[in-house]
């Protein structure tokens, strides 16, 4: 499974996102008998791609010290 899903360039099992996007994007697939995490994550990019979301900033923030990446994502946002 790791080759398709390094391909798509998405994570499986664990996501980070507001209420907001997972029902815009309209939740995982219950239709699906296997891989909906992988469905939902690709949904998911995409949604953020199209809001022009940037994809490294999670990686800053992982860093632990990148101080513009945690100020962007935890206190300049409107909510």
């Amino acid at each position: 499974m790791a080759p398709y899903v390094i391909k798509r360039g998405v994570s499986a099992g664990l996501f980070w996102f507001m209420r907001e996007s997972f029902e815009a994007v309209g939740g995982f697939d219950e239709s699906l008998v296997s891989v909906e995490d992988v469905d939902f994550g690709i949904r998911l990019k995409a949604r953020g791609q199209a809001q022009g979301r940037n994809p490294r900033l999670v990686k800053e923030i992982f860093e632990g010290t990148n101080r513009r990446a945690a100020d962007h994502f935890y206190y300049d946002v409107e909510r």
